[in-house]
């Protein structure tokens, strides 16, 4: 929100190497910055999380891992809403990390060893959680050894964390291999063109699909044009209004039923979107292409 006070947290090297706090929502909490990287597991409840921007809604056992000076924010949709922090500075840690400036580079340095020349390419702005992996029981162990502070814990907790960090970093680069070559964009947007086809008209957002390859939405807009030859709501846009045409010629639906079906709330936005692909009012076109038999 424009005008409003960001707060900025600054790490205190004295509680340690690494940091766990217990967080739960409280109202006064607003939108802040950090001084370091912090690891986020919601631990109870569901809510909404602000990053850069972007917001994500998010349920116990999600993952998010926000970088140095990156504006982010809590609201409940549920309470009591809670998160465990891991709070941490690279160079701090072992030699592999000291040279990482950023939890983007850091990522890509533990999967290929080696250093990233352009940490900007890394989407880090989603939840970071794995289907097929619960990592939550590690944060609490984290914690509990946190509190405990027993003979050893510090070394435990960075085992903790490089496990941690090693099982985002090939969540954000095995998917990204699996798919090719990212810096090829028909691979990326033949695969992004299946799946528009195969959903309901209208209910991917280029938004979701550029986090779903790991790409900011500019760069997502910029390889669809350029492979499609039209832009992402263009194209879209023609695939609702083809499925509308076939729904007319097909079926005795309704104007109003074909409109919904294919996924537009406004009547006029549908009819000025048919119009602008077709040359006329869908009235019209079930008129002059409908089989006079049919018509009988």
């Amino acid at each position: 929100m424009t005008g409003a006070k960001i707060s900025r947290y600054e790490y205190d090297p004295e509680m340690g190497r690494i940091i766990m706090t217990s967080s739960v929502y409280r109202p006064f909490l607003i939108e802040h910055t950090h001084g370091f990287v912090e690891l986020v597991c919601i631990t109870r409840g569901c809510g909404i999380h602000t990053i850069d921007g972007h917001t994500v809604r998010t349920r116990r056992g999600d993952i998010f891992l926000i970088d140095y000076g990156v504006k982010h924010n809590f609201h409940p949709l549920s309470e009591p809403f809670e998160w465990i922090n891991c709070i941490f500075r690279p160079e701090l840690l072992c030699d592999v990390f000291s040279t990482q400036e950023s939890a983007a580079s850091l990522l890509y340095y533990i999967f290929y060893h080696n250093k990233l020349s352009d940490p900007n390419a890394v989407t880090l702005n989603i939840n970071l959680r794995s289907d097929n992996e619960d990592v939550s029981s590690m944060f609490e162990d984290m914690l509990r050894e946190y509190n405990d502070k027993k003979h050893g814990y510090e070394d435990i907790l960075e085992h903790y964390l490089m496990i941690i960090l090693t099982k985002i970093a090939r969540r954000i680069f095995s998917e990204t291999e699996n798919r090719g070559d990212m810096s090829k964009s028909g691979d990326i947007i033949g695969d992004v063109i299946n799946r528009l086809e195969r959903s309901e008209p209208g209910s991917v957002s280029a938004k979701q699909l550029a986090d779903s390859y790991f790409l900011s939405q500019s760069s997502f807009s910029t390889k669809f044009k350029e492979k499609v030859g039209m832009s992402f709501l263009e194209y879209v846009t023609r695939l609702r209004i083809n499925r509308a045409c076939e729904l007319l010629l097909t079926t005795e639906l309704q104007i109003g039923e074909i409109q919904s079906c294919t996924g537009y709330q406004d009547a006029k936005a549908f009819y000025r979107a048919f119009r602008r692909c077709t040359g006329m009012t869908p009235t019209e076109y079930r008129e002059k292409h409908c089989d006079p038999e049919d018509k009988d």
